[in-house]
Order: C-alpha cells, then sequence, then structure tokens
C-alpha cells in the first residue's frame, strides 16, 4: 500500500474544521474488496443532477478525484470477502494522491486490524490472512504518517466505523492507533511479534476489544448497542439495506446487504445543514434521502 503524497497535517486528522471552505463530506463504508459496488456507490454522485462528481472516469476506466468541494471518507472495513481488496486499497491511494490534503480520508474498521494481529485473530482465506509483512509494515507506517485514522469530526457527526455508546473523540482515539502502530512496528518481523501484538491488543480495549455486547472496542460494536441517545455518529459496521438513523446515530453500511440484488449500494453525505444518503436504484438511477435537517 502506497503510503501517499497527500499526507494530512496533523490538525486535520482529527476534523474538517480546518479546512477553508465546508466541504461535503462523502462517506462510504464497508467495501469489503467489492470494487464494482463500489464503483457503483461512488458514482452516484455523477449520477444525480443535484450534485457534481466525487470522482469520474479516466480513459482507462479508473476512478480519478474529480477537483469539485468534497471530503471522501472510507469509513473502514474495505477489505477481505470480496475479491478486488488489493484494488480498493489502490483506490484509496490513488484518491489521496490525487486530493489536496485533508480530502481523501481513511478510517480503519474491524476487518482492517486483521493486518495488527494476525496471530491473535484466528487465520481465514482472507486478504488480511495472507498478506505480506511489507504490507503490513506499509500499512501500520499509513497510521503513523496520519493517512489512516479511526475517526474524524465532520460538521455535526463524528465519523467512525462502528462507534461507541458514550462517542469517539478522534484525537484521543486516533493517538491510541498510533501509539498500537508504533509498537506493532517495533516487534513486526522479529521473534517477539506474536508476544507485542497480543500485547497491543489486550492495552487498547477501546478500540480493538471483539464482543457481541455493549463490551466491544469502537471499531466492533454493533448498531443495536448504541442508544438513539449517544453523541452524534456516523458509522457503517452492520450491514444495512436502507441508510438507517436512529436518534444521533446514522448507519450506512449498504454494500454487503445489497450484494445479492440489483442497487441498494450508496453513501451518505455530510453538509453543515444536512444529512443525505445517495442511493442506486434497481434500474441504475439514483435516490436522494434526506435523513437529517431540511
Amino acid at each position: 500500500m502506497d503510503t501517499g503524497r497527500s499526507t494530512p497535517p496533523s490538525e486535520l486528522r482529527q476534523s474538517v474544521a480546518p479546512l477553508s471552505s465546508e466541504p461535503t463530506v462523502v462517506s462510504i463504508s464497508d467495501v469489503h474488496g467489492y470494487l464494482e459496488a463500489a464503483r457503483s456507490a461512488l458514482s452516484t454522485l455523477a449520477d444525480h443532477p443535484d450534485f457534481e462528481p466525487v470522482v469520474t472516469v479516466d480513459a482507462d476506466g479508473r476512478l480519478e478525484w474529480a477537483g469539485n468541494d468534497y471530503v471522501l471518507a472510507f469509513n473502514g472495513d474495505l477489505v477481505n470477502r470480496g475479491p478486488d481488496s488489493a484494488a480498493v486499497l489502490a483506490l484509496v491511494d490513488r484518491l489521496r494522491e490525487q486530493a489536496p490534503a485533508g480530502r481523501v480520508r481513511y478510517n480503519i474498521g474491524n476487518h482492517e486490524t486483521g493486518l495488527f494481529f494476525r496471530d491473535v485473530y484466528p487465520s481465514e482465506d482472507c486478504f488480511t490472512a495472507r498478506a505480506s509483512e511489507s504490507t503490513v509494515r506499509a500499512f501500520l507506517e499509513s497510521v503513523l504518517e496520519g493517512s489512516v485514522t479511526v475517526a474524524f469530526e465532520g460538521h455535526r457527526y463524528v465519523h467512525t466505523h462502528a462507534g461507541h455508546p458514550d462517542g469517539v473523540d478522534p484525537a484521543t482515539a486516533n493517538a491510541a492507533l498510533v501509539e498500537a502502530a508504533t509498537r506493532l512496528l517495533e516487534g513486526l518481523g522479529t521473534a517477539d511479534d506474536e508476544r507485542i501484538q497480543r500485547e497491543v491488543y489486550d492495552a487498547f480495549p477501546d478500540l480493538f476489544a471483539t464482543g457481541r455486547d455493549a463490551s466491544a472496542g469502537c471499531l466492533w460494536l454493533k448498531l443495536e448497542w448504541l442508544p438513539a441517545d449517544a453523541p452524534r455518529q456516523l458509522v457503517g459496521h452492520t450491514p444495512v439495506e436502507r441508510p438507517r438513523r436512529n436518534g444521533n446515530v446514522i448507519a450506512g453500511d449498504l454494500i454487503g446487504a445489497n450484494l445479492e440484488r440489483d442497487g441498494g449500494e450508496g453513501v451518505l453525505l455530510e453538509t453543515p445543514a444536512e444529512v443525505l444518503a445517495l442511493t442506486r436504484s434497481a434500474d441504475g438511477s439514483v435516490d436522494r434521502t434526506v435523513l437529517e435537517g431540511r
């Protein structure tokens, strides 16, 4: 994974506020290696008359940064399950290189932690289990550079993969991820690698703890454990066929639940005034749904 030429300054890792404009945040989550579904979701803006595109298609059929006033957030679980995990990560790298600093963001999800803890989680035949040491090293280094984070503050919502009943503070969570990655890099490829993986996993339960109840970390918590009065969060992780709002929590893991049908994939959009969803219909058109605001 290319560590990129557009590393965000430290203040941009936590929030969109330092950007000179008030860009619309476009959030896509849980791509899981399904590149074509991601292409369809990201193209919903170009296919709706009310929006400028966030990506365009070049002569070779590749998605490119469109140069409009957006922040594009990949909100975790970009890898595993589908056939094109490496191509999805290459897409993120390409868009990050093309866009100004802070305009393309990557929050990790629970599946990315398979690159952190190869000897902690049970092995399965997936991208993270097969990843080379050099791939793991590059990913951990991208955390240190700030290209990969846990969360950031949008206009009113915190964007993070799974969320937490008490909310997720981006600065605290991102600092913890950097500390974890630093320690993992120290052990990578050494005789102490597995021991350090297990120590790091145990040291950061707020991030990494697995579980089927509210004890899970903010990368693993299911939507059912996020109450309506939780702090405002925009999350993925739990598959939903349609964008779902429950009080202060808005869920947009749309790709997985719609793989077996025509359409359904889409993105969430946060502006200073509202939160919208753009979703692909079965006939290829795009539906616009207001989830909060006017």
